[in-house]
């Protein structure tokens, strides 16, 4: 389901992304909550996608790209376009 989450959030498809991706990480999959979070900043949702990648970053430590975006979001390093 995360994988389709992704891809949902890629062509701008956020709000049923998120829907799909809290429901993955309801269901136990704390690999979605990068994927949610990266949904969440496409909606300008900082402190929620922050409070995910943190979450994500210390179950993955090891995600190094997981650990610059959550750097980058705590920051205020990150800016978000969204398609029009």
């Amino acid at each position: 389901m995360s994988e389709y989450g992704s891809f949902l959030t890629s062509v701008g498809h956020t709000d049923k992304a998120i829907t799909l991706l809290k429901q993955s990480v309801k269901d136990g999959n704390t690999a979605a909550k990068f994927e949610l979070a990266v949904a969440l900043l496409t909606q300008g949702k900082q402190t929620e996608a922050e409070k995910n990648l943190r979450e994500y970053v210390q179950a993955h430590p090891q995600n190094t790209q997981a650990k610059q975006l959550l750097q980058a979001v705590q920051s205020g390093k990150i800016e978000v376009k969204t398609a029009q």
